[in-house]
């Protein structure tokens, strides 16, 4: 469910409850940039309209009953009856009630109640009954989600934190560290980046199965001594409309900019062996691993997996809303294209795409790999015959972890004819 309809439901729960008409403005978000909330009323139609945004913040008088839902980490607020001050926060409130982590809410009918599913990173999901009245102390706990498994491994230590673009925007990121790490070996830890970077689509969050460190996947690439960035660029940050559409008529041009910053960024630490960075994605992450590797000489290795790579084959629906149309933007086709730039390929490049896939059709690969075979450069395929957009199951797993393996625990030089 998107945000914008979960704001929706909420709020009509709250009217019924109330029993009054809630105000246009009834569903707030929180900006990180002001610290403030705001108001988001879509102007015009659905699919990429314009935003209104009126910067308010917890002065400003509300209806009794106001919503307000902060978007990074999904925290809920309710209005005081005063219509000034925040009634409670599930997250952060004026009261001092603060908890981390990302939280699910589910009101009562009428509103009375909610139930709370809570993560973190750390911890995983909790169950429990509140009252919208007295939130701090549980009515009930419905599950406490012990998973004593964990009690079984040493976990690689993860932080969560921001890594600065060169014009200042602060991209929420996240890694994985050998346990054994050491900040004195200089120019010794490969780093191998993940991210997803599609427009409006953050994948780092303070939720448990995230994948931010304590999936097994970090952990065994930490385990091989190879530090695990996870990245949102500015597009895919969920911070708002502002930095969605810098991806408007170029998908992958400012999203590479931001990587190559991070790059930058980690090579102030002595400890990074720059020429040992690799990156990897799935379905627009993938897009963005082969756009990368054909636009930039900063990664030694990447994989592809289901990638768009040329957005003159991807669906109009969803490809028209960021690039309009090939005939109205040539030259943004052009410039976000892999395809077109197959013969710059640098490092070695590993793609993955399921035969029977309807979401980005296989013609992207086969396109992409006869443009790289004419180029004369090499790159390493593999084709799921049975398998659609998803690729899964031990062998594709044990796949990419050899490959990055090998190209990350050892110099790599680039493809070369």
């Amino acid at each position: 469910m998107s945000i914008f309809r979960f704001a929706l439901v909420i709020g009509m729960a709250i009217m019924l409850a109330a029993g009054t008409a809630l105000p246009s403005s009834a569903a707030l978000w929180y900006n990180p940039d002001t610290n403030q909330f705001e108001d988001r009323a879509a102007s015009g139609n659905r699919g990429g309209s314009p935003i209104r945004k009126q910067v308010v913040d917890y002065q400003t008088n509300y209806k009794p009953g106001t919503i307000v839902i902060e978007t990074g980490e999904r925290r809920l607020y309710l209005v005081l009856e005063d219509g000034k001050a925040m009634k409670y926060g599930i997250g952060v409130g004026r009261d001092g009630f603060r908890w981390s982590g990302t939280h699910r809410i589910t009101l009562s009918p009428r509103g009375a109640m909610f139930i709370d599913s809570w993560s973190s990173r750390t911890s995983p999901t909790r169950v429990a009954l509140r009252s919208t009245s007295d939130p701090a102390a549980p009515l009930r706990t419905l599950d406490t989600n012990p998973v004593h498994t964990l009690d079984d491994y040493i976990l690689h230590p993860t932080e969560r934190f921001q890594v600065p673009t060169r014009d200042g925007f602060l991209m929420e990121a996240a890694w994985t560290l050998p346990t054994d790490f050491d900040p004195s070996r200089e120019r010794h830890y490969p780093v191998w980046i993940m991210t997803y970077a599609g427009p409006g689509a953050p994948t780092i969050s303070d939720t448990w199965g995230a994948g931010l460190g304590t999936g097994p996947w970090d952990q065994a690439l930490a385990t091989a001594g190879v530090i695990v960035l996870r990245i949102d660029p500015r597009s895919a940050s969920g911070k708002g409309a502002r930095y969605a559409w810098t991806a408007y008529k170029r998908l992958g041009v400012q999203e590479l900019q931001d990587l190559e910053d991070a790059i930058t960024w980690l090579k102030t630490h002595n400890w990074v062996d720059p020429d040992r960075i690799g990156l990897s994605g799935h379905s627009y992450g993938g897009y963005m691993t082969a756009f990368a590797l054909t636009h930039s000489t900063s990664f030694a290795a990447g994989i592809a997996g289901a990638p768009v790579t040329d957005w003159r084959d991807y669906d109009s629906i969803y490809t028209e809303r960021y690039m309009s149309t090939p005939q109205d933007n040539p030259d943004g086709y052009d410039a976000s294209s892999a395809l077109k730039a197959a013969k710059n390929l640098h490092g070695r490049l590993l793609i993955a795409h399921g035969a029977l896939d309807d979401n980005v059709h296989p013609t992207n690969t086969l396109k992409f790999i006869r443009a790289l075979q004419d180029a004369n450069k090499q790159f390493d395929l593999a084709i799921y015959p049975t398998n659609r957009h998803g690729i899964g199951g031990r062998q594709y797993q044990r796949l990419m972890h050899d490959f990055i393996l090998r190209t990350m625990t050892r110099p790599t030089s680039p493809s070369s004819p």
